[in-house]
């Protein structure tokens, strides 16, 4: 993997919501869409679909009433930073995304995490669904 594409993958401050601010503006005024274990908020950034990979920045939310341990809320939140950073490479449209953990999600596995994420980013209109298989 060339220098610039580990650059590319990187979730640096600036890739990151991590003021109260921010986390509450998102949740308030932006668009939702939920599923059984996730919900994300976000808000669309017109004019970012010409940066590559895009303006696109996450906040991740594990409330206590998840686990009351820290290591596993650490533990879904890393899965989901993770899941991001290898998306965001397709990603047709960019803005703020605010992704919240819901009960139930500690269950999941990460192949169930990420398919969940995947239909919350595609009904978020962030990427393009995957046109059907083709029989050669």
């Amino acid at each position: 993997m060339a220098s610039n594409q580990k650059q590319d993958l990187k979730l640096n401050r600036e890739r990151r919501i991590l003021s109260r601010k921010d986390f509450l503006r998102i949740q308030e005024k932006g668009t939702k869409q939920k599923s059984k274990n996730l919900l994300i908020a976000y808000n669309l950034v017109e004019g970012a679909e010409d940066a590559p990979f895009g303006d696109s920045r996450l906040g991740v939310t594990v409330s206590t009433k998840i686990s009351k341990k820290s290591v596993l809320r650490n533990k879904v939140k890393r899965r989901v930073k993770e899941l991001f950073r290898y998306s965001r490479r397709y990603f047709i449209q960019h803005g703020e995304i605010v992704v919240i953990a819901r009960d139930g999600i500690l269950n999941l596995s990460y192949k169930q995490l990420r398919s969940e994420f995947i239909y919350l980013l595609i009904r978020g209109g962030f990427i393009k669904p995957r046109a059907e298989k083709r029989e050669d």
